[in-house]
């Protein structure tokens, strides 16, 4: 446990928190839609949540406390951090339940390979307004990240879960969510994502 809180970021994320001072809530227009989803229609056997552009795990450890088996995308390295740590913290409380949760550190895209920042040289400290246009800028420091097609996590190589349906599949990434969406016209076609935030 002391090891989890040691790796934990030591910035404060003013987007994050901006939201939380104002309106007590992170995201509602997110959080109460996919709320009603999965209190309605629990996860079950065949159904999981996917997280993709997870950030700091939010809705990714909201949708494991209402007992979905979770699969997270994210590929921002500060993020990613914060993402880890809440995990860590929190895995005594989902291996008792017996629920499953995958990181997967690759960014959801056609292309095998994009640019991302790895550092926001404008001190913007929100962790998950970075994206690939940012690397348009010559002051934000980029780096070549690997990729990931969602219709290969879910029936091809990548496939780890044996679950085989989305319950939620909850998509922020800045802009480019067309494209994470062309990465599963299997899954589209085969009906096999219930509902899209």
């Amino acid at each position: 446990r002391q090891m989890c809180i040691r790796d934990s970021p030591t910035f404060i994320d003013s987007g994050v928190g901006e939201k939380l001072r104002l309106q007590g809530i992170w995201d509602p227009q997110v959080l109460g839609p996919m709320q009603f989803i999965l209190q309605r229609r629990p996860c079950d056997e065949d159904h999981y949540v996917m997280d993709v552009g997870a950030n700091i795990g939010f809705f990714s450890l909201f949708s494991l406390s209402l007992g979905c088996d979770t699969a997270m995308f994210e590929v921002n390295p500060l993020a990613l951090q914060a993402l880890r740590s809440s995990l860590c913290i929190n895995e005594p409380i989902y291996r008792r339940k017996r629920l499953k949760f995958q990181v997967i550190p690759l960014a959801v895209c056609p292309q095998s390979v994009i640019r991302f920042p790895v550092k926001d040289v404008r001190h913007r400290h929100n962790t998950g307004a970075m994206g690939s246009s940012d690397c348009n800028d010559a002051r934000v420091l980029c780096r070549e990240a690997k990729t990931v097609q969602l219709d290969n996590f879910m029936y091809g190589p990548m496939r780890s879960f044996s679950k085989s349906k989305i319950r939620v599949l909850k998509i922020d990434v800045e802009g480019y969510e067309g494209e994470v969406l062309k990465t599963m016209k299997m899954a589209l076609k085969k009906h096999d994502v219930e509902n899209i935030l």
